[in-house]
């Protein structure tokens, strides 16, 4: 029998493979990146993922949390404030659609994140 742990985990990775492949094939070659997943996390950020462009080496870090059973709307914009707030981090909720899609909110556009210069 599978463990509400080993859910959770499961679903990490696939969001984790999930922000892998949109990158590989969306982000231009001065943009480099990496996808790390917090094991065994029990804080605000499930899985991090950090942009460098490398004409500038400005970096922009972005924040996952993944929950199967997602909280309401408020919740989800409270903590993404509070998050914000504490670390200067823009974070994302992570849920799964009832046909196990994956859904970003908010809404996640790997694109229009690509294309930021500071």
């Amino acid at each position: 029998m599978v463990t509400n742990y080993q859910r959770g985990a499961n679903f990490e990775r696939r969001v984790v493979e999930h922000l892998k492949v949109h990158l590989a094939k969306e982000a231009p070659h001065e943009i480099k990146w990496y996808v790390m997943r917090s094991a065994g996390s029990r804080g605000d950020i499930d899985i991090i993922l950090t942009l460098t462009d490398t004409t500038t080496d400005n970096q922009r870090s972005y924040g996952f949390q993944c929950r199967l059973d997602p909280p309401s709307f408020k919740a989800r914009d409270t903590w993404i404030a509070q998050v914000k707030h504490e670390t200067g981090i823009q974070c994302f909720f992570v849920t799964r659609a009832p046909n196990r899609s994956i859904v970003f909110y908010p809404t996640l556009e790997v694109g229009k994140e690509l294309t930021w210069k500071i």
